[in-house]
């Protein structure tokens, strides 16, 4: 299993663009990055709190509704961060690095795109079994 997980992260990793992957448990203690240990440790401090907070404010919102991808572009980076029952991927890309060519308007494949693109490279790995 640890193979397939590896070949996942070096899938995503190849986006044009990815800066590092990191998977946490459910009590946000990292389990696998692509990151050195200091930023890793950072990421998931305070994406761990974030999403906490995005979490309870979409249930404030509609009660009936849940957070189900949270994405958070600033000048130097954009985290996206795909959160499961079991786990929670978080993908740190170079938003200048994107998957559209604003000046032609053209996608390119490049740059890890919606929580699809995280989930379907992840598989159902992670959610059957602990790494």
């Amino acid at each position: 299993m640890a193979t397939e997980i590896d070949e996942t992260f070096k899938r995503i990793q190849s986006h044009k663009g990815v800066m590092g992957i990191i998977v946490l448990n459910t009590d946000g203690i990292p389990i696998k990055s692509t990151m050195d240990n200091n930023s890793t440790i950072e990421y998931a401090g305070l994406i761990t709190h974030l999403l906490d907070k995005a979490r309870q404010t979409v249930k404030e919102l509609d009660n009936t509704n849940e957070l189900t991808f949270l994405r958070v572009r600033s000048k130097k980076n954009e985290i996206l961060i795909a959160p499961d029952k079991e786990y929670m991927m978080i993908v740190v890309q170079n938003p200048n690095e994107s998957s559209v060519d604003r000046d032609n308007d053209v996608k390119k494949d490049t740059a890890v795109n919606s929580k699809d693109d995280i989930i379907d490279n992840l598989g159902r790995t992670l959610t059957s079994r602990s790494v």
